[in-house]
């Protein structure tokens, strides 16, 4: 069918409505049939019985008004996916008819804000879908006396409220700023109306929604993720500022975390023991506590591929003999890197022996980015012999890995003074020749004897 056709039967329904409030006016028996008129003659005319792609209604609801006196009538509101809120008119907007031209009657509308004749509307349609919607409804007690007041009921059926997208419906008193009935629950609410003025209410639309997350850490999809990393962050928020309930799990399982009672803000997941080129997925959670509306999502991180590890090797030793105190003596050693191809290895010298009176040098010290491909780097060594004679000296000098102190390299060390001229026998014979001084040149006749002699 098309939009005009559609139009065009639009159009047709609303002449239909319009006569037969016309007709009800100038039959016997007027009152009493134009006041039927806005109840069960418009009725035939609820949007349930729309049909024919006429219109697109997604939901709608009849509020039906009644007091003692058995006066009624009754007015329609919902939603249709392209109904307006407001202006402009659209299809959907059905004006009131006419008051019955005698008392007493009791009047209802909605005001959508549109320009006359729709500023008073039998049915008011709004746009589907939405988080929150208000209809702003009028109810009018006309009097045969014009003075006295009556009970108003409004009544309407819970179930056809609860088609709508929304978790939460109210009736509220205008007047008083107060709820006066939950839609979704009660069926209906009397109010005590004036003669002549109308009484405000509205009809208040709101959804409840589920927290929310944003700004997770690691973001979702991330790689090269350290495996350092201590803790999962997610910030969760509820859009109506609820309590909520909220809990965090990983697979594979490195750590979880849940709280009750938790307002909006960060949320943190304590997190260990996590493995190279590993794919994690973690799950968030969040139940409103108030609606029980829950919301998840999954977010998924990736860990950096292990890395190319160097491995410290070193080759050499320092080993030095008849040295004599304070001398300098020199040496080397090597450094090489025999980890892992394209790894790269940096060293440094850790410790070496602290002989009294020793002075040590090395070059270079330390070295960086040493790989498996370099040639192997010398270290050239230098020592200033300590002032003790006849000592042999021993040690040690470490050389380490300075990304990992447990991967290190010793290199043996020994330096050992000469025994000293001044020995014992020497001292005996010093003595001895000083007593007997003719024996100095006896001794000295004698060629091995006389090299002794002269080293004293």
């Amino acid at each position: 069918m098309t939009k005009r056709k559609i139009f065009e039967r639009k159009e047709i329904w609303k002449a239909i409505v319009a006569f037969t409030v016309v007709l009800a006016l100038v039959l016997p028996g007027a009152s009493t049939l134009a006041n039927i008129g806005q109840t069960e003659g418009i009725l035939s005319l609820s949007p349930h019985n729309f049909s024919d792609g006429m219109c697109s209604i997604t939901w709608n609801a009849m509020l039906n008004f009644s007091e003692p006196g058995d006066s009624t009538t009754n007015t329609v509101f919902g939603e249709a996916p392209d109904a307006n809120d407001g202006p402009p008119v659209d299809a959907y907007d059905m004006m009131m008819p006419p008051p019955p031209p005698m008392p007493p009657y009791i009047r209802s509308w909605f005001d959508d804000g549109l320009p006359v004749p729709y500023n008073n509307l039998w049915a008011d349609y709004r746009r589907y879908p939405d988080t929150s919607k208000i209809w702003d409804l009028s109810v009018q007690w006309v009097p045969a006396d014009y003075t006295s007041p009556t009970d108003i009921t409004i009544s309407w059926d819970v179930n056809d409220i609860n088609v709508s997208e929304y978790s939460d419906v109210v009736l509220c008193d205008v007047t008083g700023g107060t709820v006066v009935a939950d839609m979704l629950v009660d069926a209906d609410y009397t109010f005590t109306a004036s003669a002549m003025v109308p009484k405000d209410f509205q009809i208040i639309c709101s959804l409840n929604e589920p927290p929310g997350f944003s700004d997770e850490n690691p973001s979702d999809g991330s790689v090269d993720v350290p495996i350092a990393m201590s803790q999962l962050t997610v910030t969760i928020r509820d859009p109506e500022g609820d309590i909520f309930n909220w809990s965090i799990e990983t697979i594979p399982d490195i750590g979880s975390s849940s709280s009750t009672g938790e307002y909006n803000g960060t949320k943190t997941c304590t997190v260990s023991g996590l493995d190279y080129d590993t794919t994690y997925t973690w799950y968030v959670n969040a139940t409103d506590s108030g609606s029980g509306m829950w919301s998840r999502e999954i977010y998924t991180f990736t860990t950096k591929s292990a890395p190319h590890e160097p491995d410290l090797d070193c080759d050499g030793k320092l080993n030095w003999t008849k040295v004599k105190p304070g001398s300098t003596v020199t040496g080397s050693f090597t450094v090489r890197n025999i980890g892992d191809p394209g790894s790269e290895l940096d060293w440094e010298i850790e410790s070496y022996p602290n002989w009294s009176g020793s002075t040590w040098t090395f070059t270079p010290s330390s070295g960086n980015d040493l790989t498996p491909e370099d040639d192997p780097v010398t270290v050239l060594v230098s020592v200033v012999a300590p002032d003790e004679p006849e000592t042999e000296f021993t040690g040690e000098v470490k050389i380490v890995n300075s990304e990992n102190p447990d991967d290190f390299c010793i290199i043996d060390v020994s330096l050992a003074t000469p025994v000293s001229h001044n020995s014992v026998f020497l001292q005996f014979l010093e003595r001895l020749i000083h007593q007997f001084p003719l024996l100095e040149q006896i001794l000295s006749s004698f060629p091995f004897l006389g090299r002794i002699l002269s080293l004293k």
